[in-house]
């Protein structure tokens, strides 16, 4: 038997390569799923932040308004994650004279 013109073991190497091959695209792009969902919520929590923190401005601006004190919002939480919000106000650093408020979430 002549070696050099037996290529049946050659097929299998190049079908072992190609599988080797897409199972490697297989792990990158389901690697790449993931990442994009990890982001995704990100993005989402962020969002939540944001509106938490306007409405804890209007609130406070509200009891500013009416009772003539600041008031905390206790921690929130939002589809099992919880978001702290911080009301701090500097009186007369404003323009002007008016106070300055920042309102801070951390999650």
């Amino acid at each position: 038997m002549n070696i050099s013109k037996n290529k049946s073991g050659m097929t299998l190497i190049i079908a072992t390569a190609i599988i080797m091959a897409l199972s490697i695209l297989a792990v990158s792009v389901i690697s790449l799923a993931g990442s994009q969902a990890y982001l995704g919520q990100a993005q989402v929590d962020k969002i939540k932040a944001e509106q938490l923190a306007k409405g804890a401005f209007w609130v406070n601006y509200m009891n500013l308004l009416t009772n003539h004190v600041g008031f905390q919002l206790p921690v929130t939480t939002l589809d099992g994650k919880p978001f702290k919000i911080t009301i701090t106000t500097d009186a007369g650093t404003g323009l002007d004279g008016t106070d300055t408020v920042e309102t801070e979430v951390s999650f």
